[in-house]
């Protein structure tokens, strides 16, 4: 993982972090709704803290080079300017928070997946609340219904004051009743407790279309993944989740090629200017890369075709008896 957000962080890129297999939560650790919670945030603060590494590492080398004064031309040319000196000391922009949309909470293997805007865009209508964007931001933290008044939320400190520590401590933050708390009753009706009429009712509450085929299969697993697909498709919300949150292939080309074709612009400071490129393209080919032109929109330019650019992603090495060619069939001869 650390590996991988490196590579993320060297080149640019803007990740949407997916916590997987929280099934094995349920079905292997038999943890509780509440202890998933707590799980789940020590997760999410561990990446963070590596995030927050990667970000200080620049810091650190960045007033290195400010107080010997060297690379000043390389600084200037990285910070495009003077406006942008100080653009380190805001990191608020790269971490993960579910809040901010860039975490989901999935199970591939029985093919679900939800953010934190899935259930408030269904509950914020019930609950009398006008932006489910609002609501997101209570979803996920130290906020709780108020027990008499169920369309009001409290923060921890005011749960504390108005119920006393006890029952503060005790009480199930929003996150854990309207999103985990629904996903094990799905597990516990028909997995962990198999209880047919149970399963009906949450059918019927989801609405959820389930082929008779399935209900009637005696494979639990089968039935339970096609009501987790049905209910929360895990498709739809990382398609979903990379369309909101991911930049536009036009933004992303720009904002990461730059790195990749000239590392030794970026090496140090791969963040110190992260809304601009600081190095031009230098022939038609790196233009095109960097606007994702495909000659669509602009046409050949210079009456010269657009440039074809073959990206080859596997390399295998095998034995060179192996290659068809080598391969004489008896028939053949």
């Amino acid at each position: 993982t650390v590996t991988v957000l490196y590579q993320a962080w060297i080149e640019r890129i803007r990740p949407v972090l997916i916590l997987n297999k929280i099934d094995r939560l349920i079905t292997e650790w038999q943890m509780t709704a509440q202890e998933a919670y707590a799980h789940m945030q020590r997760l999410i603060e561990q990446v963070n803290a590596v995030l927050a590494g990667f970000w200080e590492e620049e810091r650190l080398a960045k007033d290195s080079v400010l107080q010997q004064g060297t690379d000043a031309e390389q600084m200037k040319s990285a910070a495009m300017g003077g406006d942008q000196q100080d653009c380190l000391d805001d990191d608020s922009s790269i971490y993960f928070s579910p809040d901010q949309g860039n975490v989901l909470f999935a199970s591939a293997f029985d093919g679900w997946a939800f953010g934190l805007s899935d259930f408030a865009k269904f509950y914020a209508p019930k609950l009398g609340i006008a932006s489910p964007e609002k609501f997101c931001k209570a979803l996920w933290g130290e906020f709780y219904f108020d027990p008499k008044n169920k369309k009001r939320i409290l923060t921890r400190k005011q749960y504390a004051k108005t119920y006393g520590e006890g029952r503060a401590a005790a009480a199930q933050p929003l996150f854990v009743q309207l999103c985990l708390n629904n996903v094990w009753k799905v597990y516990d009706a028909i997995l962990m407790h198999p209880d047919t009429d149970q399963v009906d009712k949450i059918i019927a509450a989801l609405g959820v279309k389930i082929l008779p085929r399935d209900r009637r299969s005696k494979d639990r697993r089968a039935l339970l993944t096609a009501i987790m697909q049905g209910w929360l498709p895990l498709a739809q919300t990382c398609f979903l989740a990379a369309v909101e949150q991911l930049p536009s292939p036009i933004e992303a080309q720009a904002r990461s090629l730059p790195a990749l074709l000239h590392p030794e612009s970026f090496v140090r400071f791969p963040h110190l200017s992260p809304d601009l490129p600081s190095v031009q393209p230098t022939d038609e080919l790196e233009r095109a890369l960097y606007a994702c032109d495909d000659g669509r929109d602009s046409g050949p330019r210079d009456g010269h075709p657009m440039p074809v650019v073959a990206f080859v992603s596997k390399m295998l090495a095998i034995e060179r008896s192996s290659l068809p060619e080598f391969n004489v069939k008896s028939d053949r001869l």
